[in-house]
This record gives C-alpha cells, sequence and structure tokens, in this order.
C-alpha cells in the first residue's frame, strides 16, 4: 500500500465518521424538535385547561349571582306579614295620627287598621282642601323667593355704594359698632 491509498482510506473514513457525526447530530436535532413540540403541546393543553376552569368559574359566579338576584326579588315583591303591617301602621298612626306607641300596642290589628284607614282618609281630605283653598298663595310665594334669590346690578351696585360709608370697628368687649365715614367725592 501507497502512501496515496492511505490517504485516500483514512479520507473515505473519515468522510465516513462525519457522516455518521452529522446523521447522528441530525437525529438529535429532531429529538429536540420533537421534545419542544410535545412541551408547547402539553403547555398549550394546559393553558386551555385553565381557560376553562375559569371561565367554568365565572359562569358559576353569574348563575349564582342570578339566583342571588332572582331570590332577592322574591323576597322584595312578596307582601308584608300581618305583624309588618301592623308595625307600619303602628308607625304611621304614631308620626301622623298623634297616637303615643304605648297606646296602640294594646290594640288588635283590625283596631289599628281601623284608625289607619280613618287617619289615611282625613289627610287625603285635608290635603285636598289645602289645594282648593290656596292656590294662589303658593304661586306668589314662588315669586317673591324668585325675587328675593336675583339680584339685579343695580342693587349690587347700590349695595357697593353704601358699603363704603360704613366701617366696621370690633369694640373690646366684642361689641360691634357701625360708624359712618365721611367720603369726598
Amino acid at each position: 500500500m501507497t502512501k496515496s491509498d492511505l490517504d485516500a482510506a483514512q479520507i473515505a473514513k473519515d468522510a465516513e465518521v462525519a457522516r455518521l457525526v452529522y446523521e447522528e447530530e441530525l437525529e438529535e436535532l429532531e429529538r429536540e424538535k420533537e421534545k419542544i413540540q410535545r412541551e408547547e403541546e402539553a403547555f398549550k393543553a394546559a393553558i386551555a385547561e385553565m381557560y376553562n376552569e375559569v371561565q367554568a368559574g365565572i359562569e358559576a359566579d353569574a348563575l349564582f349571582a342570578a339566583k342571588a338576584a332572582q331570590r332577592s326579588a322574591e323576597i322584595r315583591s312578596r307582601p308584608p306579614t300581618k305583624s309588618q303591617l301592623k308595625n307600619l301602621m303602628m308607625t304611621y298612626l304614631k308620626n301622623m295620627g298623634g297616637y303615643k306607641y304605648s297606646q296602640l300596642k294594646a290594640k288588635t290589628f283590625a283596631e289599628i287598621q281601623g284608625l289607619y284607614e280613618r287617619q289615611k282618609k282625613v289627610k287625603q281630605e285635608g290635603d285636598k282642601e289645602n289645594i282648593r283653598k290656596r292656590p294662589g298663595r303658593r304661586l306668589k310665594m314662588k315669586a317673591t323667593k324668585k325675587s328675593k334669590r336675583q339680584k339685579t346690578n343695580s342693587d349690587l351696585k347700590e349695595e357697593e355704594h353704601l358699603k363704603t360709608f360704613l366701617q366696621i370697628i370690633p369694640n373690646k368687649e366684642e361689641e360691634v359698632d357701625y360708624e359712618v365715614l365721611i367720603r369726598d367725592f
């Protein structure tokens, strides 16, 4: 064997080793890609599962809130009980009818209801009379209040002019004296 044959054999051997190393690295790279792809799929599955759990929680909360709202609406729409009505009528009679709580407490529901209806009727008749008796008076009151609230420019100028003639001088006894100032215009 000549030296060139040995060199050619060494080159062929090196080429074979390089090819094997290259194929090994390609296989390793493929395994890494597959591993990364599996990890990404697992990550996406975990995110999807978390999203589904959160969505289920949101839906459960919405359902709970709807049930709570429905329950509270049912409770509010129930008519008051007899004892609640009695307490409401007693409060009205105490405030509007001039009765004392001790007077009303001894009475039955029917008696309190009769007093309540009578007092409501008296109040409604009184309101109707007041409306019929004084329709103009209320209008005049509103007009006077409005005129008191609005000051014209001339009123403001006159007020400013009068303020120039007054000076407040505090007294040692904490009394206030007003002294007219003399000014030459």
